[in-house]
């Protein structure tokens, strides 16, 4: 069931799309993205394998998934046996890794419980970072800006292929713009 059949693969790096790549939208930094995509918001355990591994069948390329959701192991099952190139995916920041010692840590995390050597976009999930070990208390000590920087090093290292932001105002996105060097 893990097994995408011919008729229906597509395949998601650069170098396949020139056939089809008018019809797809490309990230700042110049990376094609499916247009459309699967949350995976509250999809989790063995149905949420197998819904996952359906939607795969049906053609979905794109998932999105957080770290904040619990469920990218569930992601990382249904991919198993899945051609990588066949597949875009995007994660998420988790609240309590924004402080840059700590962004790579929560990257790396999300490459584990997926199963993955790289995330094709990795978003900063909220402009508000919360304090590592109790993500009930807003961490004050740390700006967007800082932790865009981080994800920039991320980026860099190649452990995700495009980096950006969620769930922030147009204020808070100016921030990141004029403070960062990568684009979202």
């Amino acid at each position: 069931p893990n097994k995408i059949s011919p008729q229906r693969r597509v395949s998601c790096t650069q170098s396949h799309f020139p056939t089809i790549s008018a019809t797809m939208p490309t990230l700042n930094n110049g990376l094609p993205i499916p247009a459309m995509g699967l949350g995976t918001y509250k999809i989790s355990g063995a149905d949420g394998v197998r819904t996952l591994q359906l939607a795969l069948n049906a053609g979905y390329r794109l998932f999105d998934t957080a770290s904040a959701y619990g469920n990218e192991s569930t992601l990382g099952e249904a991919l198993v046996g899945v051609d990588r190139s066949d597949v875009f995916v995007v994660s998420k920041l988790g609240p309590g890794f924004h402080r840059p010692e700590r962004v790579e840590e929560g990257v790396r995390g999300s490459l584990t419980r997926l199963g993955l050597e790289y995330l094709d976009l990795y978003l900063m999930h909220s402009p508000v970072g919360m304090v590592f070990g109790d993500e009930g208390l807003v961490d004050d000590g740390v700006s967007p800006v800082d932790t865009w920087l981080a994800l920039e090093e991320c980026y860099r290292k190649g452990l995700v292929r495009s980096i950006g932001v969620s769930n922030f105002s147009e204020a808070q996105l100016g921030a990141v713009l004029e403070g960062g060097g990568v684009r979202p």
